[in-house]
């Protein structure tokens, strides 16, 4: 569960860390844009979250990620 501090800071898998694949996670980046999904997998600098509708994924850039959060699944 990652906080980007500096510019700097952290990989994907500092920013990702203590997530688990499938578990619902809430990303913020730059823009002020939010992305919610299920953690899928991390391809080299890019996380890739699957939004679960019509098996869309999201890539984001892990330079442009800022927070991420584990959400309650209800």
């Amino acid at each position: 569960m990652g906080v980007r501090i500096n510019e700097c800071c952290c990989s994907c898998e500092d920013l990702f860390s203590g997530i688990a694949v499938g578990q619902e996670v809430q990303v913020q980046s730059n823009g002020n844009t939010t992305a919610n999904g299920h953690f899928s997998r991390i391809l080299g600098n890019v996380v890739i979250l699957d939004e679960g509708v019509k098996n869309q994924e999201v890539r984001i850039c892990c330079a442009n990620i800022f927070s991420v959060t584990p959400r309650q699944t209800t």
